[in-house]
């Protein structure tokens, strides 16, 4: 019973802090396994969020 307790706390601090055992998983078209907590998984997401929000503002916003 405790080692349920410790567990679950040992799970949602992982959780809160990014470190979810969920954040690995195999790239679909290549078949290659990966980690969204490694560095160059981190910046590809960051660069392309920024570029989306840049894209959409061009669209939507600037009229161009």
């Amino acid at each position: 019973m405790l080692e349920d307790g410790v567990e679950q706390r040992r799970a949602e601090r992982e959780a809160f802090s990014g470190n979810s055992r969920l954040a690995v998983g195999t790239e679909p078209v290549s078949g290659l396994r990966y980690s969204a907590n490694a560095p160059e998984s981190q910046l590809w997401i960051h660069i392309t969020g920024w570029r989306s929000n840049l894209l959409c503002y061009k669209r939507y916003v600037s009229g161009r």
